[in-house]
C-alpha cells in the first residue's frame, strides 16, 4: 500500500532545524567568533614571549658650520660643509651643538653639492661660533 506525501504545513515544520534554547527567531546565529571564544573556558599553557629587535639608534651627518645668515642682527640660518653627497635631503632636522651642549635646532632648506642651507628653529641658547657643529638626523629609513 503506498504511503501519501505529508502536507504542506508538516513538510515545513519537519525541514526547519531547532533553534538553540533562549534563541528568538535565530537572533544567537550571528555570534561572532570572539563571543564564542569569551565563552569558551580557558586553558592554561605555556607564555608565549615575542622578542622585538631593539629600535635602531639614529644616526647623525656631522658637519662644519660654514657661516651664519642674519636678519636685523639676528641668526635665521647656517651653511653647513654637508650637501647632496653626504646623504642630506631638504625637510631632514638637525642640531646645532658645541661640544656636548646643543644651542639650537635646524631644518635643512637647500641642499647643494658641497654644502647645504639649514634654517634655525627658534632662538639659539649661545652665539653661533668657531666650534659650533651640526649634525643632521637621518631618518632610518634612509640609511
Amino acid at each position: 500500500m503506498a504511503t501519501r506525501p505529508p502536507s504542506p504545513p508538516e513538510a515545513e515544520s519537519k525541514a526547519q532545524p531547532e533553534a538553540p534554547p533562549g534563541a528568538e527567531d535565530g537572533a544567537d546565529a550571528a555570534r561572532t567568533a570572539e563571543e564564542l571564544l569569551e565563552e569558551a573556558p580557558a586553558e592554561e599553557g605555556p607564555e608565549i614571549t615575542v622578542a622585538l629587535p631593539p629600535p635602531p639608534e639614529p644616526s647623525w651627518i656631522v658637519a662644519e658650520v660654514l657661516d651664519v645668515e642674519e636678519d636685523s642682527g639676528a641668526p635665521v640660518a647656517v651653511m653647513i660643509e654637508a650637501g647632496e653627497p653626504s646623504g642630506v635631503r631638504e625637510g631632514m632636522q638637525g642640531e646645532l651643538f658645541e661640544g656636548d651642549a646643543v644651542i639650537g635646532e635646524i631644518v635643512v632648506t637647500d641642499v647643494y653639492p658641497t654644502g647645504s642651507r639649514a634654517r634655525i628653529v627658534g632662538a639659539l641658547s649661545a652665539p653661533v661660533g668657531f666650534d659650533t657643529l651640526s649634525r643632521v638626523l637621518v631618518p632610518p629609513d634612509e640609511e
